[in-house]
């Protein structure tokens, strides 16, 4: 298989550090709702502008530096998701200080040989119970100086400690830090053997953050609401948290997914990651919901339903009207269902970390309005004998991008996007025409997608490339031309 490889969209710079996505969010929507966290006691959200997290991460830096915490020096962070990881997060790449996450489900033992290898200066816990436990660590590690307990205002007891830290002292400190040095030491679960430190540097996560706001920017970078309950000693939890931060969104941070439904009805997200089973929640949810008199039947019968014209969708197969009249029955019961238990806003979903049950993929799938991303089938696309993913540039602008994946003589166009100064200007054609020439040169001779009925655009272009009809859909396709 010959590799297509794209430059990259967008070409980080040394300033582009971690702690700058936090500082240029701040100057450019001082005032904007960017984090949100749940009262312990009474589970309602409480909120940060971006000025407010970014003077919290300030004095925190502050008081980092008055305890003699320099760029370089090791930081341990065993804790839950919460808002305090995150601020700690940030101070901590603001002046250069090394984060090493340890996973709030490690064993007193795991965290001990974490803390022999990397000697942390300081600790945060997340609570009292693993306080207790870096504070019996400690005993026989003199090199960890603090454990600050985020419960016990741990953040508060490391401000005091920068009083005498001038604004000034705190900028040199900042702006010696570049992209390349070090950001954070991350050790692997240890499934295949002892755990391992693996160093990344600022530039490691900026450049798939700022790429990422060229790739998906509606998703990534536009107002959007993300509930973060991945556990951020995970790289890609501190992944999206920053895309969220750095671009126009807001973080709402919760522990875990123990009171998740509820969590997502009062927080109402735009997009929702997780493992598969957070979507069997919400499916068993409305399962039960349905319960087993009539309404457990409809359920019963529009599971099979989506199922099926997902799997149809797929196989460019169309649908009948007698089809269309049940999904549509269908969308506006069992849907709405779902949609309650998702919240008003969602619009994305992304699943991934392991398998997910086919027919559940295929279910959500088969609605309207929500896009469902299973990392695991991007991943197979990936490893298919053909796939191509190519953008078109007008200098630097983006015109559009493409997607392509398929075995054989054969590939399906899974997904095409023009950018709407671009559209109605030919661009799609010539696109394609390029994509399809790249495919052709790999023994590729038939092409097929799917386009949406009512897509005037979209008819035009297939016409222009002589295509012949194999089926209409009529829900969103993922080819967004027009």
């Amino acid at each position: 298989m010959r590799e297509h490889v794209e430059e990259p969209r967008y070409v980080t710079t040394d300033d582009d550090t971690v702690y700058s996505l936090l500082s240029k969010r701040a100057a450019r929507t001082p005032d904007d709702i960017i984090a949100e966290w749940q009262d312990d006691n009474t589970h309602q959200w409480r909120s940060a502008t971006a000025t407010e997290m970014l003077s919290r991460v300030r004095e925190v830096a502050k008081g980092l530096l008055g305890l003699g915490v320099k760029a370089g020096t090791m930081v341990l962070i065993y804790s839950p998701t919460c808002y305090e990881w995150g601020v700690a997060d940030f101070a901590c790449a603001a002046i250069g200080a090394v984060v090493v996450p340890v996973y709030e489900t490690d064993s007193a033992r795991q965290t001990a040989g974490i803390v022999e290898e990397v000697d942390p200066a300081i600790a945060f816990a997340g609570d009292f119970q693993r306080a207790q436990t870096l504070e019996q660590i400690r005993v026989n590690h003199p090199g960890m100086k603090y454990v600050f307990n985020f419960k016990a205002d741990g953040l508060d007891a490391v401000v005091d400690f920068g009083h005498g830290v001038s604004d000034e002292t705190l900028d040199a400190a900042i702006a010696r830090i570049k992209a390349d040095d070090l950001l954070t030491v991350v050790y692997t679960s240890g499934s295949t053997g002892k755990p391992k430190g693996a160093m990344l540097s600022n530039r490691n996560y900026t450049h798939i953050v700022l790429n990422g706001y060229e790739i998906l920017r509606g998703m990534l970078y536009d107002d959007n609401r993300l509930l973060l309950f991945l556990p951020l000693a995970h790289c890609f939890a501190r992944y999206i948290q920053y895309v969220c931060i750095g671009g126009c969104g807001v973080v709402g941070y919760i522990p875990d997914a123990k009171r998740l439904l509820a969590d997502i009805r009062s927080f109402k997200p735009t997009y929702l990651l997780g493992v598969p089973r957070v979507f069997e929640k919400v499916y068993n949810a409305a399962s039960q919901k349905a319960g087993a008199g009539i309404q457990g039947h409809i359920f019963a019968q529009s599971v099979k339903h989506f199922v099926k014209w997902s799997k149809d969708e797929q196989a460019g197969r169309g649908h009948s009207f007698i089809e269309r009249m049940r999904h549509s029955f269908y969308m506006a019961t069992v849907g709405k269902s779902i949609r309650s238990a998702l919240g008003p806003n969602l619009k994305w979903l992304a699943c991934g970390g392991a398998p997910l049950n086919v027919d559940l993929a295929h279910f959500f799938n088969g609605m309207n309005d929500i896009t469902f991303m299973d990392v695991n089938y991007l991943q197979a696309l990936m490893r298919m004998p053909h796939f191509l993913a190519l953008g078109l540039y007008r200098n630097t602008d983006l015109i559009g991008e493409i997607v392509m994946a398929g075995e054989g003589e054969s590939c399906e166009l899974i997904s095409m996007y023009i950018t709407p100064p671009n559209r109605r200007q030919g661009m799609g054609r010539a696109l394609l025409h390029r994509s399809m020439a790249v495919m052709a040169a790999e023994g590729v001779t038939k092409v097929t997608t799917r386009i949406l009925s009512r897509s005037i655009p979209q008819k035009r272009l297939m016409e222009a490339f002589q295509c012949r009809l194999l089926g209409v859909s009529t829900v969103y396709p993922g080819m967004n031309i027009d």
